[in-house]
């Protein structure tokens, strides 16, 4: 199962809606939603000085923030740092960051130099860039994909391409649903099976009752146990 770090608060609420949250291990200092990742280490920082100076007690103002933004722009600085030993001791499989602006989170040059640097896991680095609308939708699915869950993800899509405007209702139960949903597709087709019918439980049930009803009682479970066993 792989273990997850997210660098985007957009691509931590995209594997919480593909339903493998659980699988994160770390975030970057901006993800707070959904407010179960606050638990999970922080691997990245800004370098800009935003809190508050103690020797001041001021908070500094957005000119000074802005001034400290491009003097490190100026330089060719990177705005973000990315603890790679912090990154090392999760030992990901999978680190998520983006491509479109670095600036807006840690680009990902530095991602690499810090997976580069890692001992412990060799992780597969997801570059997200959603320069229009429609390619939320195309990171949403690399995403998908990379997790293992795109059929899914893909098969619901088509449906609300095609159906949504006539069942509204069907989709949003599925899209409100989709994080309790998704785990369930981890268990292989036999178990999936066993689970959304009855038929083979049921079927189980009759045999035990018919190598059962014939007898009174049981002296002691073991002699229950050698009944059944052989259905």
């Amino acid at each position: 199962m792989s273990r997850i770090v997210s660098l985007l608060p957009s691509s931590t609420e995209m594997v919480w809606a593909l339903g493998q949250g659980h699988r994160m291990v770390a975030r970057s200092h901006e993800c707070d939603y959904p407010p179960e990742v606050l638990a999970l280490p922080v691997v990245t920082e800004p370098k800009l000085h935003v809190e508050r100076r103690p020797e001041t007690g001021l908070v500094p103002t957005s000119a000074q923030i802005d001034a400290q933004l491009h003097a490190l722009v100026r330089e060719a600085l990177a705005i973000y740092r990315v603890d790679a030993a912090g990154l090392d001791a999760v030992r990901p499989d999978v680190v998520i960051t983006q491509t479109q602006c670095e600036v807006c989170a840690v680009s990902l040059r530095d991602v690499e130099l810090a997976v580069l640097a890692m001992v412990s896991s060799r992780p597969c680095v997801v570059a997200l860039q959603p320069n229009r609308l429609e390619d939320i939708f195309v990171d949403l699915r690399k995403v998908a994909t990379v997790l293992g869950v795109p059929a899914a993800g893909d098969a619901l899509d088509t449906f609300e391409l095609e159906h949504g405007d006539r069942y509204p209702g069907i989709v949003r139960l599925w899209r409100d649903a989709w994080e309790r949903f998704i785990p369930f597709l981890a268990y292989p087709a036999v178990i999936r099976k066993i689970v959304y019918t009855t038929n083979m439980v049921e079927s189980v049930n009759y045999q035990m009752r018919k190598a059962t009803k014939t007898r009174g009682h049981f002296p002691d479970d073991d002699l229950l146990y050698r009944s059944i066993q052989f259905l």
